[in-house]
């Protein structure tokens, strides 16, 4: 246990930087040195958490000991953050800067690329098994220094008949999402928001309606903010993937294989139905069955609307009809 320890407070020490971290007044190892679970802590935890915070001193105290911070036995400064995004000056060192301004799709890879560079900061060893969950535009708000609140209620447009669905401003940099609206509606909405902190100069108090990613008329700043939801949430690589993964194929044709494999028996019947190609996009955007298995919809896969996912796969030219 000795040997062991003395281990620790070499690696402690190292860490540290600092060749007399844990004696005492008369020489000997200070009381917090003698607790296994401590040194565990700084030799493992608080050496991660200082690469982090691109500071090599961190939880040290003015006098060369630890800060109350390090005294717990596990520091786990990423932990949990969709619950409490930590703020971006102490993860990062300051917001990052994303070099696509005013180009939807080349911000949004922009971002892309970021969050993958910086998976292991953002989640530590929760890294998400499923690459569109690292699509998380809360996670995203954070990295370019804005905080996100989900608020019960954003009030209502003059009238009192619709319910405002998100906010952002740019001088506090905040973005808030009314917690009145389904999963997909938030995450489109945020991700909405997110396109107009990185693309726009919003001003204060900029509000908008209730998004799923369908087509309605839109003036020409939203429509890029709407532009940029879709790129972030729906990766063109990784919707092609996962299209082929639950259709077996990379182009969808209508033939009585594809037709018994979408439950629809009936050929003249199925051409009849999806005579319009939307219909036919919305159909597999949707789909739950296929070939007899059971499947995860695109739409739930990435979290979006049926309709959203549908003019995704219109976009992609996926379908041939």
């Amino acid at each position: 246990m000795v040997d062991a320890s003395l281990s620790l407070i070499k690696k402690s020490r190292k860490s540290f930087e600092n060749p007399y971290a844990h004696l005492d007044g008369e020489g000997g190892f200070d009381g917090i040195a003698n607790s296994p679970d401590y040194l565990l802590a700084t030799s493992n935890e608080i050496s991660k958490s200082r690469a982090l915070l691109q500071d090599p001193y961190a939880y040290l105290d003015e006098h060369g000991d630890f800060s109350a911070l390090s005294a717990q036995p596990k520091v786990e400064l990423a932990e949990s953050l969709h619950s409490k995004l930590p703020s971006t000056d102490a993860l990062f060192g300051g917001a990052i800067k994303i070099n696509g301004l005013k180009q939807p799709l080349k911000s949004a890879t922009e971002l892309h690329k970021e969050i993958w560079l910086r998976r292991d900061q953002i989640w530590g060893n929760n890294i998400p098994n499923d690459p569109v969950d690292l699509l998380d535009p809360e996670v995203a708000l954070s990295l370019i220094g804005y905080q996100f609140e989900l608020c019960e209620t954003l009030g209502q447009y003059p009238g009192g008949r619709v319910e405002v669905a998100g906010m952002i401003d740019s001088q506090s940099k905040t973005v808030c999402v009314s917690r009145q609206f389904p999963r997909h509606v938030r995450r489109f909405t945020t991700a909405h928001e997110l396109g107009h902190a990185l693309l726009h100069e919003t001003g204060r108090l900029h509000r908008d309606r209730a998004l799923d990613g369908g087509s309605v008329a839109r003036d020409k700043v939203e429509r890029e903010a709407d532009k940029f939801a879709c790129y972030f949430l729906m990766p063109e690589r990784l919707v092609k993937s996962r299209f082929t993964e639950n259709f077996n194929c990379e182009l969808f044709t209508i033939n009585e294989q594809t037709s018994f494999a979408l439950n629809q028996s009936d050929l003249g019947g199925f051409y009849r139905k999806f005579a319009d190609c939307h219909a036919l996009a919305r159909a597999l955007a949707a789909a739950d069955r296929f070939d007899g298995k059971q499947i995860k919809s695109l739409a739930d896969q990435f979290g979006v609307s049926i309709e959203a996912m549908a003019i995704r796969l219109e976009e992609l030219n996926l379908l041939d009809c």
